[in-house]
C-alpha cells in the first residue's frame, strides 16, 4: 500500500516537473528610430548578463546598449527614476557612467559574418612582417650591443698604465670571454621571453577567435546575443535596443547574479530564469520527499512494518532518476525554443533575400529596357542622318 502511494506521488511529481516555468524574456515591438529599455537595480561586485534576440522585422538588425548607473541605488519610485533617466540622456549627471557598452546585434548578415570569421581576417594573424601587433621589450635591446661598442667592464684596461701590455691583453681576453658569455646568456633569456610572449599571444588570439565563432554559431542555431559584465558601482542600470534600420520585434532580458548565482564556467554567462526555476523546483521537491519519508518512518513504530516501507536509499535513487528526466525535458524544451527561433530567423532572412532578388531583377530589367531604348533612339538618329553620309 505504501509503495503504491509513493508511486502515485512520484507520478504527480513528474507531472509537476513537466510544467515548466513561465519566466521568459520580455518581447517588444520597436518602431524605426525608437528604442525600448529594461531597468534593474544592480549591486557592486555582481555580474549581469544582457540577452537580446530579434525575432522579426524588415531587417533583423538593432543596436543594443547597456549603461549605468543611470541613477543612484536609493531611488525607489518610478517618477524619480524617470527624472534621473532624462538627466542621464541629456548628459547632465555629474558622475560618469561606470558601464556603457554598445553592440550591433545582426541576425540578417549572420551567414556572412560566419564566413568572414572563417577567413581568419583580423590584426592578430601571426604575420609579423608589418609589425602591427608586435610587442617590443626595450629591456632586452641591450642584447644587440656589438663587441666593439663601449663597455665599462673591460674598456677601462686601455687607460690603465700600471699594468704591462701582456697583462692588459690577458685581462682584455678574459673580459671579452666574460662579456661573450653574458651576451649569450642575454640572448637565451630574450629568446625564451620572446617564445613565451608569442605563445601567449597565439593562445589569446586563438581563444578570442574560438569564442567569437562559438557566439556566432550559437546565434545561428537560434540562440540570443549575450554579454556578461561585472558591475563596479551600485545603482540602476538599463538595457536598451534601438531600431536603427527598420521596425523590429525583439526579446530582451537582464539576468543578475544576486538572483541567479555565479556565471557558468563554460559560457561565462548567468543561467536563465527558466533554468533557475527548474533547479529551485527540484530542490523543493527533494526536500518534500525527504520530509514525507521521515514522517512516515517516524509515525510507524512497529519495527517489522518499517522494513516494508520505502527506504531512504530508494527515494534518493528515484529522486535522481526524476531529476534526469526533468532536466532532459528542460533540454528538449530549450532545443525546441532554439529551433523555433532559428526557423523564424531563417524564414525572415529568406524572405528578405527573395525581396532583394526581386528588386534587383526589376532594376536590371528596367536598366536593360532603358539601354535598349537608347540604342534604338541612337540607331534611328543615325539612319535619319543617312543622306549626310554621302
Amino acid at each position: 500500500m505504501m509503495g503504491r502511494k509513493w508511486l502515485n506521488s512520484c507520478c504527480w511529481l513528474l507531472w509537476m516537473w513537466v510544467r515548466l516555468s513561465e519566466s521568459v524574456p520580455l518581447s517588444f515591438t520597436i518602431d524605426r528610430g525608437n528604442k525600448e529599455c529594461l531597468y534593474d537595480k544592480l549591486y557592486e561586485g555582481e555580474h549581469v548578463t544582457m540577452s537580446v534576440f530579434i525575432t522579426s522585422g524588415n531587417a533583423l538588425k538593432g543596436k543594443a546598449e547597456i549603461a549605468g548607473p543611470v541613477c543612484a541605488d536609493n531611488v525607489n519610485t518610478g517618477s524619480e527614476l524617470w527624472a534621473q533617466v532624462e538627466l542621464f540622456d541629456q548628459g547632465r549627471r555629474k558622475e560618469a557612467p561606470a558601464l556603457q557598452e554598445k553592440h550591433m546585434v545582426d541576425y540578417e548578415d549572420l551567414p556572412h559574418l560566419i564566413r568572414y570569421d572563417d577567413l581568419g581576417v583580423g590584426d592578430d594573424d601571426g604575420d609579423d612582417r608589418f609589425g602591427d601587433d608586435d610587442e617590443i621589450d626595450t629591456d632586452d635591446m641591450y642584447y644587440y650591443y656589438d663587441m666593439e661598442e663601449e663597455n665599462p667592464e673591460w674598456m677601462g684596461h686601455y687607460d690603465d698604465d700600471s699594468i704591462s701590455k701582456e697583462e692588459r691583453e690577458e685581462l682584455m681576453t678574459q673580459d671579452k670571454e666574460i662579456y661573450t658569455e653574458k651576451v649569450e646568456k642575454w640572448k637565451k633569456i630574450r629568446e625564451a621571453k620572446e617564445l613565451k610572449r608569442n605563445q601567449k599571444k597565439a593562445h589569446l588570439t586563438l581563444t578570442a577567435k574560438r569564442k567569437k565563432r562559438a557566439e556566432l554559431m550559437e546565434m545561428a542555431e537560434g540562440g540570443p546575443f549575450q554579454r556578461t559584465y561585472l558591475i563596479k558601482k551600485a545603482g540602476w542600470y538599463r538595457l536598451c535596443l534601438v531600431a536603427d534600420h527598420y521596425k523590429i520585434t525583439a526579446e530582451m532580458e537582464m539576468r543578475k547574479q544576486s538572483e541567479l548565482g555565479h556565471p557558468n564556467r563554460n559560457t561565462g554567462h548567468l543561467m536563465t530564469y527558466e533554468r533557475f526555476e527548474m533547479l529551485k523546483e527540484e530542490r523543493k521537491v527533494t526536500r518534500q520527499h525527504r520530509y514525507e519519508l521521515n514522517k512516515a518512518v517516524d509515525g510507524n513504530l512497529d519495527p517489522n512494518s518499517r522494513k516494508e516501507l520505502v527506504q531512504p536509499s530508494d527515494v534518493e535513487g528515484l529522486n535522481g532518476q526524476l531529476k534526469k528526466i526533468h532536466r532532459l525535458l528542460q533540454e528538449v524544451k530549450e532545443k525546441q525554443q532554439r529551433e523555433k527561433h532559428r526557423l523564424s530567423v531563417s524564414a525572415a532572412v529568406n524572405e528578405h533575400t527573395h525581396a532583394k532578388m526581386v528588386m534587383n531583377s526589376l532594376f536590371e530589367t528596367l536598366f536593360y529596357i532603358a539601354i535598349s531604348a537608347y540604342q534604338v533612339y541612337t540607331i534611328r538618329r543615325w539612319f535619319a542622318g543617312g543622306p549626310m553620309l554621302g
